[in-house]
C-alpha cells in the first residue's frame, strides 16, 4: 500500500508538472521581453529550423525560454532580491564596492548561462579592493611601467585605488586596435572610451563627505602603448564627466548600472567635435521621458530621456543573411533596454538617411545603447555588434566582424565597453580579437 501510495503521487508530480509545462508554452510570452528586477532581455521562444536542432542551439534557449517564463517569475527574483538585502548588514563604501562587482558580473554575463559561467572563470588583475598604495603629492598620475589605475581622490587629499590594469592586457588591446585599423579606409577613425559603472559614479555622488573627485590612467597607458598610431583616439570618460558627476542632473542612474542618455551624450559631443563635425546641442532632440518602474534603496526613481531621432530611420536584426526590421526604441519599456530596443545578436544596423556618405559601427556592451542613437544624425548607417562571450555568432553574422567591416563599407568604428568588459577582462584581451577574425 505504502508503494502505491508513492507511484500515485509520483504520477501525479509529473502529471502536474506536465500540465504546467503546458500551460507555460500556451500563455507565456513568446517574444524576447524585458526583466524589470534583473534589467535584461528575457529569452523569447526560440526558432525552431534544421540548424537549430541539429547544433543544440534549440535545446539550450529552449532551457532558458522556460526557465525565464514561470509565472510569477518576476515577483519571486524581486521577492529574492529583497530578502537577501534585509540580512546585508555592511557599511556605505562595502555596500557600494558589493553593487560594483554585482554589476560588472551582471554587465559581463548579459549574454546567457554560457556567458555567466565564462564571466566566473575569468580572473580579475588586482581586483575591486583596496589596493594599497602609498600617498601621492598633488596631480600626481599613478601609472608605472607595468600598470595604470582607476581611483578615487579622498576629500583629504589622498588616492584610493580600485582597480589596476596590467600593462601586458594595455599592450595586447592596443595591438588589437592596430589590426582593426588596417581594415578601415586612410581616413576612417577609431574612437574608443571605458564607460564606468552606475556604482562607481555614484559613490562618489552619494559619499561627498568622503570622496571629491575620480580619474583613471588606463586611458593614458594605451594612449602610450598605441605609439602615436594615426586615427586612434582614446577618450577618458572619467576627464569628460567628472564635471557632471555630482550635477543636479545624474549622469548615471540608481536603480540601473549603466551611465545615463545625458552621460553618452556627453562623451558622444566630444568625439563629434574632434572630427569638426558641427555638434547637435542636446535639447535640439526630442525625448520620451519614461520613469523607472524600479526604486532604488533611497526611493529614487531614474527618467529614462530615450530619444526620437532627427531622420525617419529603419533598424534591423540582421541574422542567418536576413534583416528582420526592429523597432529602433522601446518606448514602452520602464528599464534602460528602452535604448535601442535592448542588446541585439548578432548584428544590428539602421539606416539614418543622414546623407553624409559615411558608416559607422559600434563594437560594445550593453552601455553602446546610450551612446548610439547620438550617432545616426552623422552617419547613413550605423552597425551594432556585441563583443561579450556568447553574443556575437560568425556564421549567423555572415563572417567575422572584419568581414562585414568590409560587406557594408563601415569607415569609422567606436568602441564602447563598460568596465565589466574592460582591459582586465577576457572579453576585451581575447574575445574581442577572436571576434574580429585575426
Amino acid at each position: 500500500m505504502k508503494h502505491k501510495l508513492t507511484f500515485m503521487l509520483a504520477v501525479a508530480q509529473v502529471v502536474f508538472l506536465g500540465f504546467l509545462g503546458i500551460f507555460t508554452l500556451l500563455f507565456s510570452e513568446k517574444q524576447s521581453t524585458a526583466s524589470e528586477s534583473e534589467n535584461r532581455m528575457l529569452q523569447g521562444f526560440p526558432e525552431i529550423s534544421l540548424s537549430a536542432l541539429s547544433s543544440g542551439r534549440f535545446t539550450s534557449e529552449f532551457d532558458d525560454f522556460l526557465s525565464d517564463n514561470f509565472i510569477g517569475r518576476e515577483s519571486a527574483v524581486s521577492a529574492a532580491n529583497s530578502m537577501l538585502d534585509a540580512f546585508d548588514m555592511i557599511s556605505g563604501d562595502e555596500a557600494f564596492e558589493k553593487k560594483n562587482q554585482e554589476m560588472e558580473q551582471r554587465l559581463a554575463a548579459e549574454g546567457g548561462a554560457e556567458a555567466a559561467a565564462q564571466a566566473d572563470d575569468e580572473t580579475d588583475d588586482g581586483g575591486d579592493g583596496e589596493i594599497a598604495y602609498t600617498a601621492m603629492s598633488a596631480g600626481e598620475v599613478p601609472i608605472d611601467s607595468r600598470k595604470s589605475y582607476m581611483w578615487y581622490v579622498k576629500t583629504d587629499g589622498t588616492l584610493s585605488l580600485k582597480v589596476e590594469y596590467l600593462k601586458t592586457n594595455v599592450d595586447t588591446y592596443a595591438e588589437t586596435l592596430r589590426l582593426l585599423k588596417t581594415c578601415l579606409p586612410e581616413d576612417g577613425v577609431i574612437n574608443y572610451v571605458q564607460v564606468p559603472l552606475a556604482s562607481q559614479a555614484n559613490r562618489w555622488r552619494d559619499q561627498q563627505d568622503v570622496y571629491s573627485g575620480w580619474g583613471s590612467s588606463l586611458e593614458l597607458m594605451l594612449t602610450q602603448s598605441l605609439g602615436g598610431a594615426k586615427n586612434i583616439n582614446v577618450y577618458s570618460a572619467w576627464d569628460l564627466l567628472a564635471p557632471y558627476v555630482c550635477s543636479e542632473t545624474p549622469m548615471f542612474y540608481f536603480t540601473d548600472h549603466h551611465w545615463s542618455g545625458e552621460a553618452a551624450y556627453i562623451v558622444s559631443a566630444a568625439m563629434i567635435q574632434d572630427r569638426g563635425w558641427p555638434v547637435i546641442p542636446y535639447d535640439e532632440y526630442k525625448y520620451k521621458a519614461i520613469l523607472s518602474s524600479a526604486v532604488d534603496d533611497d526611493g529614487r526613481r531614474d527618467v529614462f530621456n530615450v530619444l526620437y531621432p532627427l531622420t525617419p530611420v529603419h533598424s534591423y536584426v540582421v541574422k542567418n543573411g536576413t534583416d528582420h526590421e526592429l523597432s529602433l526604441m522601446a518606448y514602452d519599456v520602464a528599464t534602460y533596454t528602452s535604448y535601442m530596443n535592448g542588446s541585439r545578436e548578432p548584428w544590428r544596423k539602421i539606416v539614418s538617411g543622414a546623407n553624409t556618405g559615411r558608416k559607422a559601427l559600434v563594437i560594445c556592451d550593453s552601455s553602446g545603447n546610450a551612446f548610439t542613437p547620438y550617432l545616426l544624425a552623422y552617419y547613413d548607417e550605423v552597425h551594432m555588434c556585441d563583443f561579450r562571450y556568447g553574443y556575437y555568432d560568425t556564421k549567423a553574422a555572415g563572417g567575422y566582424i572584419k568581414d562585414n567591416i568590409a560587406k557594408y563599407g563601415i569607415d569609422d568604428v567606436y568602441i564602447v565597453a563598460s568596465t565589466a568588459n574592460d582591459l582586465r577582462k577576457d572579453n576585451s584581451i581575447k574575445y574581442l580579437r577572436r571576434y574580429l577574425g585575426f
